[in-house]
């Protein structure tokens, strides 16, 4: 269970954030209500820790119901569209999200998935890499 944060508005702390500017209140609300929805991700998503719910959330994709709708591959495309932070293209990830939406531990998808996946991530890093 997600804690809701509340600021009382006649204390100290909700005076000095009342006198902030609108667009930094709702940037701040926006962010500790993106911190929540991370937690809550990746809570309820096996094989899915706080970088990786972070990364889903960044991309839409903020409940469980919407990766199983798009599915693995197509959650990965919107989350690493330029490749992971080193540039790559990591089947792991896949594994992860497909472990995710089965509701099962990354180990235990069949084999000739993760060779798919292995196959789909390799030909992502392929078409970055070739000269355009």
């Amino acid at each position: 269970m997600v804690k809701k944060h509340t600021i009382s508005m006649d204390s100290k702390v909700g005076k000095v954030f009342n006198s902030y500017p609108k667009a930094i209140k709702s940037q701040f609300l926006m962010s500790l209500n993106m911190k929540n929805t991370i937690k809550k991700l990746s809570k309820q998503l096996k094989n899915v820790g706080p970088k990786l719910a972070e990364k889903l959330v960044e991309a839409g994709i903020d409940t469980p119901e919407k990766l199983r709708e798009l599915g693995a591959k197509q959650a990965f495309n919107k989350m690493y569209a330029l490749g992971d932070s080193y540039g790559d293209y990591n089947s792991a990830y896949l594994y992860a999200l497909e472990g995710a939406i089965r509701d099962c531990d990354w180990l235990d998808i069949p084999n000739e998935l993760k060779e798919e996946y292995k196959q789909y991530a390799r030909n992502l890093q392929l078409s970055r890499k070739s000269p355009k």
